[in-house]
């Protein structure tokens, strides 16, 4: 059984996996609580905890990151929970939650395993690690040593597509309408700037616009910022006047490849004109995320 679905809790984002294990739920609770058989499967190694209410977690992950965490259930051997404070030179407003449930399931044990954060665009990019961890603490179980393979090409593609991750939006902002289209990507910036504007060395010379970086029935006007690979602004019109930017920008994200942006501002009037662009900025963006992943459009 597997089923992992977005959702939110207390107002925040939430991935939430749930697994059937072929182990019944004490055997499991140990290997979710014991810091040597949590550190097997954990994406970090564990490297204190004190199973208590409160009680202080430490993780490492062997090449410099080293994040501390607060336990904050545990009702052995049914639920366990922790916080997880960001690394130092992470700007993040709120701790991450992750909480393990188990229930008896006949001779094995279902697990629900949720994570909360704030990032709901990097959703998917977790899903994929979460899965693949999952699968390693399946492998513990069985008395295995885990042997960490590569997530499958165009596994976050999948994700994403299941999760509705895809879809952008319309909202009212200070100066008048904002189309927004957000996507986790598996490539870095240099190199997704390189997909989409066909220049590997992360040049913008000239005055125009990359036709990578446009869609059907938005007019270009011309450049207005260029600072490749992170960001590329410019100018669009209506009725031959100029309404708005458009504004491509690339980031970090979630630190396994770049995070796409995509806005284009309007003019009060020119909602209608943005919400009839939103499918094929959605399609554009999608066809970018798969094209980086080595998919077909």
């Amino acid at each position: 059984m597997t089923a992992d679905e977005l959702t939110t809790v207390d107002g925040r984002p939430a991935l939430r996996m749930e697994r059937r294990l072929a182990h019944p739920v004490e055997e499991v609770w140990r290997a979710v609580t014991e810091p040597e058989r949590l550190s097997r499967w954990y994406p970090f190694a564990v490297v204190a905890l004190e199973l208590r209410p409160g009680g202080a977690m430490r993780f490492d992950d062997g090449e410099g990151t080293v994040m501390d965490g607060t336990v904050v259930e545990v009702d052995p051997p049914r639920r366990f929970s922790f916080s997880e404070h960001a690394p130092e030179g992470m700007h993040r407003e709120t701790d991450d939650l992750v909480r393990i449930d188990l229930e008896p399931d006949g001779d094995g044990c279902r697990l629900v395993f949720t994570h909360v954060f704030d990032d709901r665009p990097g959703a998917a990019s977790y899903a994929v690690g979460w899965d693949l961890c999952l699968r390693m603490l399946g492998t513990v179980l069985d008395g295995r040593e885990p042997d960490w393979p590569t997530p499958p090409q165009g596994a976050l593609e999948e994700r994403i597509d299941a999760l509705g991750l895809g879809a952008g939006r319309v909202e009212d902002g200070p100066g008048g309408p904002v189309l927004t289209v957000e996507r986790q990507l598996t490539r870095p910036a240099d190199e997704v700037w390189a997909e989409i504007a066909g220049d590997r060395a992360g040049n913008a010379a000239g005055d125009g616009v990359p036709e990578g970086l446009l869609v059907p029935g938005v007019a270009a006007s011309g450049r207005t910022e260029a600072k490749p690979p992170e960001l590329f602004e410019y100018a669009w019109s209506a009725d031959s006047a100029d309404a708005g930017r458009v504004r491509w920008e690339l980031s970090a994200g979630t630190g396994h490849g770049a995070r796409l942006v995509v806005t284009q501002t309007g003019r009060a009037a020119d909602r209608p004109l943005l919400e009839a662009a939103l499918p094929a900025w959605e399609r554009r963006v999608r066809e970018v995320g798969r094209r980086v992943a080595g998919l077909e459009g």
